[in-house]
């Protein structure tokens, strides 16, 4: 067998059906692999509290952990060449959380919080399903020498208190999802974020919190990710000049008007939402991939010209369609044909005519089940 290319080795690493246990059998293997392969098992370091602890005097400093986590984490603390390739770090569900932390407990918190602000090429910290204290977050938030992405999925924050950082934020994005409507606003509304998801919390909750803080401008921000759209929304978007990509839930219960949204996030370039408020974003904005679903509040509003009312050539569009399927159909085909990607879910009773709509219009099609994913290839 010939041997492959160090760089294609690189890649099978990086693939998903990959496990961290794959990744240590084949560290083990040879030298060859051991070099190729080090870098992506420290790539993310993911550890866990146990629910057995050690507490003799000599025990690990790393006491509180499972042991594969101990063993990591005195890894990492012993090479600085390891700290290098880390660039996830990832605290798990454990036993060890209770809502009443012990001074002891605190402290182990601290010293792993120092160990990670050993990680130079640190870039993304996550919280999974696990209960944390909001000072651990800012403290993480605010390192100079980090510019972290913080991911809080399923967890709780058990003082319930935020309170302002002595040090200016660092922080690039936050993603809260499923966290008792946590909101963490100072951090949301003072940090240099880039991105910004927030699918879960309140749209009420979120508006109050910025109009508290005095409606600041977010000029970095260029994603954001909302629960819902009601019509107060629009003053937080008037202070996210340069946001590019703008996504809304399901719930979406008001309907903008053209005159409030006039000038508001000029440079979005990627819409999600729900049909009946999509004409309000698209009209006037460089707008290039859709994602959608339902019916157009109404389909013949003046606004819509060609390519939805966007000023550009729209490139990807995802339409989840319920009725009116031949009218939308022949829009699409008529006005968005520049479009390169396209797919359109639908009742296996109208894919008869989804075909016969766009057949005739140089398109590759590819029908699954309930489904027609149709590729432009003009």
């Amino acid at each position: 067998m010939l041997p492959l290319p160090a760089e294609l080795w690189a890649e099978i690493g990086t693939q998903a059906c990959i496990t961290q246990c794959d990744l240590c059998s084949l560290v083990l293997t040879s030298r060859l692999f051991f070099n190729l392969f080090t870098p992506l098992l420290y790539t993310s370091a993911r550890i866990s509290p146990g629910s057995v602890f050690d507490l003799r005097p000599n025990a690990s400093k790393y006491w509180f952990m499972t042991s594969p986590s101990q063993l990591l984490l005195e890894t990492l603390e012993s090479s600085q060449q390891l700290r290098q390739y880390v660039r996830t770090f990832r605290l798990e569900k454990g036993n060890g959380y209770t809502h009443n932390l012990t001074e002891k407990e605190i402290e182990f918190i601290a010293v792993i919080l120092a160990l990670m602000d050993q990680l130079p090429n640190l870039s993304v910290f996550e919280l999974d399903r696990a209960s944390y204290r909001s000072d651990w977050i800012l403290y993480l938030a605010t390192r100079p020498s980090l510019r972290l992405s913080i991911i809080i999925t399923y967890s709780e924050m058990i003082d319930g208190v935020e309170a302002a950082p002595q040090l200016p934020y660092t922080a690039t994005s936050l993603s809260i999802q499923d966290t008792k409507h946590v909101i963490l606003a100072h951090l949301v509304f003072h940090a240099p974020l880039q991105r910004l998801e927030l699918p879960q919390t309140p749209i009420r909750e979120l508006v109050d919190s910025h109009i508290k803080y005095g409606s600041p401008v977010l000029p970095l921000l260029q994603a954001l990710v909302l629960s819902s759209f009601i019509k107060d929304v629009v003053g937080l978007l008037k202070c996210t000049p340069n946001l590019v990509k703008l996504q809304f839930g399901f719930n979406s219960a008001d309907k903008p008007n053209f005159q409030d949204l006039k000038g508001v996030v000029p440079r979005l370039e990627s819409f999600t939402g729900v049909g009946k408020i999509l004409p309000y974003f698209m009209d006037g904005r460089p707008i290039q991939s859709v994602k959608t679903w339902g019916l157009l509040d109404d389909p013949r509003l003046p606004s819509l010209a060609k390519q939805l009312g966007s000023t550009v050539s729209i490139r990807t569009l995802w339409w989840k369609i319920c009725v009116g399927l031949e009218y939308d159909l022949d829009y699409i085909a008529t006005n968005c044909f520049h479009v390169q990607e396209l797919r359109i879910a639908f009742g296996s009773q109208v894919e008869e005519v989804s075909v016969s709509h766009l057949s005739k219009k140089n398109h590759i099609i590819t029908s699954y089940r309930d489904t027609c994913l149709l590729v432009f290839i003009n």
